[in-house]
């Protein structure tokens, strides 16, 4: 007699009582959200290893650090799969009345209408958006970079260079996801919260081009633009997977550099 329902005259069928669960499907997540572009730093060594007529070349070694901080307040919706079961009452018992505004809940203690402890499936239906989440979703990283290539140095003109640069990548993540969202199904609704931490490294490549103007014989201003290729990252936080797509990076660079 320890149980309960919300609507007497959709879960009543013939002598049993109809009682439901809904699951959501394999495929249930969220909007892809593009992130705003992030600030960082990063600090790069050039070894000249050697001169070809007017150009230079050698090698470059860079360290890097930004953070990634991405968050999201959608509501969203996913196909719902709804199993009913039949749990049988004595013929000639009328159950209880109930209402959604006035539920029936029997007691631990009793009494109340016995109904079987089998579970007879008595229907599966699909139910398309028949799940929705909303609350606040937020990702955050920070990535600390690191690269290793040749570098190729034109110079272009009196005081300009153009040089090209390319080879490994390598980025190691500190990375944590946090949500706090309210599932709802129908008239029910339940809340998810939770977090959890991971570090994880990514291994690619890039390719640079940069244009240098010459200050004066030690100082020069750059710009440059930084392609990384370093794949996806992807991590299960407590129930919830996180992906993050760094396989088409874009980085546009300002800064100066000094000759020793």
């Amino acid at each position: 007699w320890y149980w309960g329902y919300d609507n007497s005259s959709a879960q009543v069928s013939g002598n049993n009582i109809l009682l439901s669960k809904s699951t959501p499907d394999a495929n249930f997540t969220s909007p892809w959200k593009d992130s705003d572009p992030t600030l960082g730093a990063e600090i790069t060594y050039q070894r000249l290893l050697g001169v070809h007529g007017k150009m230079s070349y050698g090698v470059e070694l860079a360290g890097s650090f930004q953070n990634l901080d991405v968050q999201d307040r959608s509501t969203f919706f996913g196909t719902a799969t709804k199993n009913t079961y039949a749990f049988a009452y004595e013929p000639g018992l009328t159950p209880p009345t109930a209402t959604p505004s006035e539920p029936y809940k029997g007691s631990y203690e009793g009494p109340g209408m016995l109904i079987s402890d089998a579970a007879v499936p008595f229907s599966t239906s699909v139910v398309p958006g028949g799940y929705s989440i909303s609350g606040a979703r937020r990702f955050n990283a920070d990535i600390f970079g690191l690269r290793v290539g040749p570098y190729l140095d034109i110079p272009v003109g009196t005081n300009f260079n153009v040089l090209l640069s390319g080879g490994l990548a390598v980025a190691f993540l500190n990375a944590e996801a946090t949500w706090n969202d309210t599932i709802t199904f129908g008239t029910s609704s339940a809340p998810d919260l939770g977090s959890g931490s991971d570090d994880a490294a990514l291994l690619g490549y890039y390719l640079a081009l940069n244009l240098s103007w010459d200050i004066n014989k030690d100082w020069s201003a750059i710009v440059g633009a930084q392609y990384q290729g370093l794949g996806t990252y992807r991590h299960n936080f407590g129930g919830r997977t996180v992906e993050a797509d760094f396989e088409n990076s874009l980085y546009v660079t300002f800064g100066v550099s000094y000759r020793f």
